[in-house]
């Protein structure tokens, strides 16, 4: 909250997953995920334990966040945004100092693949208003004898889902180093967003799969970007809004993206 940056990272052993839900354990009390917590503790200068109340989950279907797309075997990236915001009760320590985060507007995804990681990928997280939650990724999926650019996106819009993947939606996305721009339509929904950051970013940590354990500074990543939504349903807008605390990530190679 005060423009400190601060990044605290450990390769973790002793894991455990919950393979009936989403939850994991590490590090023997490093790190403890279930549905409704997550508690980090790497340290006196490095903890955080938040409560996820009021949760608004990803509605019971038979697709997550890229649709058609997880029907096809082998891909090195699938991603799904379970939780499209929470209420968080709870707090963080960074360095020396306590930070509150009740009142926060959590949020929530899985990725997971047959191992390595992608040539490139883009990624952007923000709630416009504690009901309007919006994510997005993409990247290059690599299967074999396949390497094409995609990306899926997803808004919740108080109580309804506005989701679009490649295939049965039109989704086309354009990256370059300080900017982030998605439209997506399909019969019902279309989606307009454009996001821009300054400064430098953080250079994040990606876990790299393989018998030697390491990690590789490979994701760029933003945590106060600009973010500007429109949202269209049968072509009457139903959300015009902003956030000032966007979260928004290039990863892997330094490229100018265009995508569709």
């Amino acid at each position: 909250p005060d423009g400190r940056r601060t990044v605290a990272h450990r390769i973790l052993g002793d894991v455990e997953e919950d393979r009936d839900g989403l939850g994991v354990r590490a590090g023997r009390g490093a790190l403890a995920v279930t549905r409704e917590r997550l508690v980090v503790n790497l340290g006196a200068r490095a903890r955080l334990d938040a409560v996820l109340e009021q949760p608004w989950r990803w509605p019971r279907r038979a697709l997550g966040g890229l649709g058609l797309g997880h029907l096809v075997p082998g891909l090195s990236q699938y991603w799904h945004p379970h939780l499209l915001g929470a209420r968080v009760r709870g707090s963080a320590t960074l360095d020396d100092g306590p930070v509150r985060l009740d009142g926060a507007t959590a949020y929530g995804e899985k990725n997971w693949g047959r191992g390595g990681v992608p040539r490139a990928w883009w990624w952007g997280q923000a709630a416009t208003q504690p009901d309007v939650v919006v994510a997005f990724a993409g990247g290059i999926l690599d299967a074999p004898g396949v390497g094409v650019g995609a990306t899926a996106i997803a808004v919740r819009v108080g109580d309804e889902l506005a989701a679009f993947a490649p295939g049965p939606a039109v989704v086309r996305a354009r990256v370059d180093a300080t900017r982030w721009a998605v439209d997506a339509v399909s019969p019902r929904w279309r989606v307009e967003l454009r996001a821009t950051a300054d400064g430098e970013p953080f250079d994040l940590p990606v876990p790299v799969p393989g018998g030697a354990r390491h990690t590789a500074l490979l994701s760029h990543q933003h945590q106060d970007g600009r973010l500007e939504l429109v949202v269209w349903r049968r072509g009457r807008v139903v959300h015009r809004g902003r956030s000032a605390l966007a979260a928004l990530e290039r990863g892997g190679l330094a490229l100018d993206l265009t995508t569709g």
